[in-house]
């Protein structure tokens, strides 16, 4: 596993237990990610731990079914302690970083849900107007008649 791709986990990481943050500002959810990846990569000893330490620095109670399967996902990945430790040494020398690329990663999923939405919004007015459109010309064809 190469720095890229053990990034791209610990991003994954950062953005799946974020998503089950409740008890954390919007102007705090950043830096305490940051630090809790930071406390989480140096205090464990394995990925249950990482995973525990984190969720504890996070104010998890208990994850949502999302952040549960995503960290079963990448349980799977960091299963070997080899890459385990790899990917500990990189959350805590990169959570900067890390953590930054979660941001970036979560603003362009929220743009794309906008866009999405935006798509459906549009789709639903064009529908109305076509309606619209329609009942006009029964009302039309039932004057003439």
């Amino acid at each position: 596993m190469d720095d890229e791709q053990v990034n791209d986990l610990a991003i994954d990481l950062v953005l799946s237990m974020m998503a089950s943050v409740d008890k954390i500002s919007a102007l705090n959810w950043w830096p305490r990610a940051k630090s809790a990846l930071e406390t989480a990569a140096d205090a464990a000893s394995s990925w249950p731990q990482m995973v525990s330490k984190m969720a504890a620095k996070l104010t998890i109670d208990a994850t949502t079914n999302a952040t549960a399967n995503s960290i079963a996902k990448l349980g799977e990945k960091l299963r070997e302690e080899k890459a385990f430790e790899k990917f500990r040494s990189i959350c805590r020398r990169d959570a900067v970083f890390i953590v930054a690329m979660a941001q970036a990663r979560r603003d362009e999923q929220r743009q794309a849900k906008a866009a999405k939405l935006s798509k459906k919004d549009q789709a639903r007015a064009d529908i109305a107007a076509m309606h619209a459109r329609a009942e006009q010309q029964l009302h039309s064809m039932e004057q003439e008649s």
